[in-house]
């Protein structure tokens, strides 16, 4: 839902700065998902000039329309694709999706300017999945059909930490779960 606010959508070919499986079966089995969902893995943990380099002819390659990665490895393969003199731009990439890591200010711009387009934050985490996504209008909207989010303790502007409760883990239910995060939920 997420993606389709950006217009991207099951099929379209994506370009995915993540990690890679050292076991030879789990490695298998990504290859296999990646396949599937048309996208291409880069390491977010090889990202010398010389990989990154590779990595931009594969780019070329395969043109796709969006990117999706940890943030810091997204802003290391972008600060690489400008020391490098790479026009990455040119097989225009529509958005690139952040997730995982907090997106700073001055990441973003140094994405943006490098990929040439905009750049979306995700909210997550390994207990549940996508949180909360970013839409056109840079607001974080709650995947609420996934989990039930509070905030406890909040300070004189609304701030607190985050208790979050899954409504799809029916083995092992996670209820005010707290995630070491701390936010405010708008209206």
């Amino acid at each position: 839902r997420g993606f389709s606010w950006h217009g991207i959508f099951p099929g379209d070919r994506g370009v995915k700065l993540w990690g890679v499986p050292l076991n030879i079966v789990e490695r298998a089995i990504e290859r296999l998902k990646d396949l599937a969902m048309n996208r291409l893995r880069f390491s977010a943990f090889e990202l010398s000039e010389k990989q990154v380099d590779d990595y931009c002819l594969k780019f070329k390659e395969f043109k796709p329309k969006y990117v999706y990665g940890y943030t810091s490895a997204l802003f290391n393969f972008a600060k690489s694709v400008k020391k490098l003199g790479l026009n990455i731009a040119q097989y225009k990439p529509k958005v690139v999706f952040s997730t995982s890591e907090m997106l700073y200010p001055h990441q973003k711009e140094l994405i943006e300017s490098v990929f040439n387009c905009p750049v979306v934050n995700e909210y997550g985490c390994a207990e549940f999945g996508i949180i909360a996504f970013e839409c056109v209008r840079n607001k974080l909207h709650i995947t609420a059909e996934n989990i039930y989010p509070e905030i406890i303790n909040p300070d004189f502007q609304g701030i607190g930490q985050v208790i979050v409760t899954g409504l799809r883990n029916f083995a092992m239910p996670l209820i005010k779960y707290e995630l070491g995060d701390s936010a405010k939920i708008g209206n």
